[in-house]
């Protein structure tokens, strides 16, 4: 007589379940691919990272520790558990000390901000190639932070860079508020125009907010812009007490200083010529210049272009915001040029 084992008398030993260290795995080889983009400065120089894929990085991390630590409660073995959570812990901290903390919170305040260059428009890089177009500029004008100053005190003030279809370029540098003022002209390649453009679309120029105004509430509006028009976007951000994008100085910095491969000094060809009297002591003898033209009858402006127009432009240069008086036949005047194609 045969008698049948009771089943599940030797039963089969169950498999061992790797599933939470596989996935712990995952995770950190992930985590490692992104530590490699950041450190090759990628979300930066040609936005192939982002905000987005730091804040992943995070979220892996913590992920990966819980799953680290759940494998350690339960597993018989703690010897991998171990290494996983020494392997995940070193990357993470090396990438603190990097100041990887600081990049995550300014990307993630960008992110949080809907700044972010995943999901902004993406135009095309065509613009208006004709020289009467303006398809970008750069300005500061101090009327903007100075709101109560009167109309005469920045009516010499021109931006700080113009950028025209053709790759005509004009930029100023004020050296302080009562200095002297340098004006530049220079044309850039259509190369240059094309980088300058993509650098825009590529930190998310397109998809910002018009106005960033501090959290602390003033009465002051925005200090500086920048406006950027191609074919199939035109767009200005303003700037309050720097609180744009993190990319935004950076744009600014490359149209006001970028490399030119030819610059000389700006001089106008035709302008307005405005001369207000005052009682302030000239700086300048406008006798001595035998130059045939009446200041007093140029109180409301007349057309100038030559050699008038060029120590005119001289003149204001010494310090645009307080011009230096002039004299003529006993009078003082402060002058004002008007460049119909730079005022702003």
């Amino acid at each position: 007589m045969t008698t049948t084992p009771p089943e599940n008398l030797y039963p089969e030993p169950e498999p061992k379940r790797y599933f939470w260290m596989a996935l712990g795995a995952l995770c950190l080889a992930l985590l490692t691919v992104v530590l490699i983009f950041i450190s090759a400065g990628l979300q930066q120089g040609a936005g192939m990272i982002s905000s987005l894929l730091i804040i992943f990085m995070m979220i892996v991390f913590f992920v990966g520790l819980v799953l680290a630590i759940i494998s350690l409660i339960r597993m018989r073995h703690k010897v991998l558990p171990i290494i996983a959570l020494l392997a995940l812990g070193i990357p993470f901290f090396g990438f603190l000390c990097c100041g990887g903390g600081l990049l995550t919170a300014f990307y993630g305040v960008d992110f949080l901000q809907g700044n972010n260059p995943i999901f902004a428009p993406k135009p095309k890089v065509e613009w208006d190639t004709s020289p009467g177009t303006i398809v970008a500029q750069a300005a500061h004008p101090i009327k903007h932070s100075l709101v109560s100053i009167p109309p005469e005190y920045t009516r010499n003030y021109i931006p700080e860079a113009r950028l025209w279809g053709d790759g005509r370029i004009v930029w100023a540098t004020y050296y302080s508020s009562d200095g002297p003022r340098s004006v530049m002209e220079g044309r850039l390649t259509s190369e240059q125009m094309t980088a300058f453009f993509k650098q825009a679309i590529d930190v998310g120029f397109f998809g910002w907010n018009d106005n960033y105004f501090p959290l602390i509430p003033y009465e002051n509006p925005p200090t500086d812009y920048l406006t950027i028009n191609i074919r199939t976007a035109k767009k200005t951000v303003s700037n309050g007490m720097d609180t744009a994008p993190t990319a935004y100085k950076s744009l600014l910095n490359t149209l006001t200083n970028g490399p030119f491969a030819e610059s000389k000094a700006f001089m106008p060809t035709h302008g307005t010529l405005i001369a207000i009297p005052t009682q302030n002591q000239a700086a300048i003898n406008w006798d001595k210049e035998n130059l045939n033209l009446d200041l007093s009858k140029a109180a409301q402006g007349i057309p100038v272009e030559g050699k008038v127009l060029q120590v005119a432009w001289e003149a204001v240069n010494k310090n645009p915001y307080y011009p230096p008086p002039v004299s003529q036949n006993r009078v003082s005047y402060i002058l004002y040029v008007i460049i119909p194609e730079l005022m702003y």
